[in-house]
């Protein structure tokens, strides 16, 4: 683990059209040193982008043409800009029941304390020296959150958590937690990717459909009976303005072609 790491800020740039619409979670971001690979040198594993820089009616925003004839992705966003900001330790874990090398689950500490830090307008969250496990994904959805550790090679992050033996596992956000439209609630997460789920309104979590995090077969079969996710307090009528009824969402997605 690096010295800091910065969540991602709302709303910025995804590197694809495609993932910022599904909505990859995004938990830390984590400086990977790779050794440098030698010029002309065959990759490691065959190139699964087939796009070449020729066929610009194909290319998008998210498309960056190398000097090889190979498009990427574009890389421009990703990471923090202009680096980690040195900010001031707001909070340490251990306040929040986290311990090192005790080899229990420390995501609901490590989730409280970033929204604790977030609350007091921003800073770093300290993890000391030693291992951290987290057992399930970790949702941070206040700006300015810095996670800070002891310095290289002293603190560990070890993510353990798996999916389920169905393929699917859903994260469920927390009973009277306050959400924003358009901010993550929960995660989805499968052997193939892992999708944030968003909060179509503003307001406070009345109620989890807990049996989904055991059983998610409803959610395909009864999504509007037993399959029902989460319950939203909303402060006025006003707050559900422009969402769709089920009759108007599937016209939606009969109109764009999907299944």
């Amino acid at each position: 683990m690096q010295d800091d790491m910065l969540t991602p800020r709302r709303g910025a740039k995804a590197r694809n059209p495609a993932l910022q619409r599904q909505g990859v979670r995004l938990l830390c971001v984590l400086t990977v040193l790779l050794p440098l690979a030698c010029v002309g040198a065959e990759p490691p594993w065959p190139g699964t982008y087939k796009l070449r820089p020729t066929e610009k009616e194909k290319l998008t925003p998210a498309d960056f043409p190398g000097p090889d004839g190979i498009v990427y992705p574009d890389w421009t966003y990703a990471g923090v800009p202009g680096g980690i900001p040195n900010v001031s330790v707001v909070a340490k874990i251990e306040d929040f029941g986290g311990r090192a090398d005790d080899d229990r689950d420390d995501a609901d500490a490590l989730e409280r304390g970033a929204e604790e830090v977030g609350k007091r307008g921003g800073g770093a969250l300290l993890l000391g020296a030693g291992t951290y496990h987290l057992n399930r994904p970790v949702m941070i959805t206040r700006d300015g959150v810095v996670l800070r550790g002891a310095g290289a090679g002293r603190t560990k992050l070890i993510f353990r958590y798996d999916v389920s033996p169905n393929g699917v596992a859903f994260f469920q956000p927390k009973p009277n937690a306050t959400v924003t439209r358009d901010t993550p609630l929960g995660v989805i997460e499968s052997v193939k990717a892992a999708v944030d789920l968003y909060a179509p309104v503003t307001g406070t979590v009345a109620e989890v459909n807990a049996p989904l995090a055991e059983d998610f077969g409803p959610l395909g079969a009864d999504p509007y009976g037993k399959g029902w996710m989460v319950k939203i307090r909303v402060a006025g009528a006003e707050a559900l303005a422009g969402l769709l009824g089920p009759k108007e969402y599937q016209a939606h997605l009969e109109a764009e072609g999907a299944h």
